[in-house]
């Protein structure tokens, strides 16, 4: 069967697809005005289970949290390089505009 072609049959559009593994996608349907008619569409259709994102979440296992994760990359501390203080300048110390020169005609 397939996906795409079915939801065109039952009038809700076109979607876009990425697989989640073998047997599961997630569908995003263009028409977001017929997202509630998705679940109702499909309810007794006997070759697609449809169901919303958040109750296929609800079934995975869950994940370990970030930080029981061991890194990858152990984090190295950046060394500080030491800041010399610069010396301000006043006008005095900057260099004088080259004088304009005058137009003789």
């Amino acid at each position: 069967m397939d996906v795409k072609e079915a939801f065109t049959k039952k009038g809700l559009g076109g979607i876009n697809i990425k697989w989640i593994d073998d047997t599961s996608l997630l569908a995003t349907i263009f028409d977001k005005e017929k997202t509630a008619l998705v679940l109702d569409a499909f309810k007794d259709d006997a070759d697609l289970h449809v169901e919303p994102y958040t109750a296929y979440q609800a079934r995975q296992p869950p994940t370990p949290a970030a930080s029981a994760t061991p890194s990858a990359v152990p984090a190295t501390p950046i060394p500080q390089t030491p800041q010399t203080p610069q010396t301000p300048l006043s006008l005095a110390d900057s260099p004088s505009p080259a004088p304009k020169r005058q137009r003789t005609e």
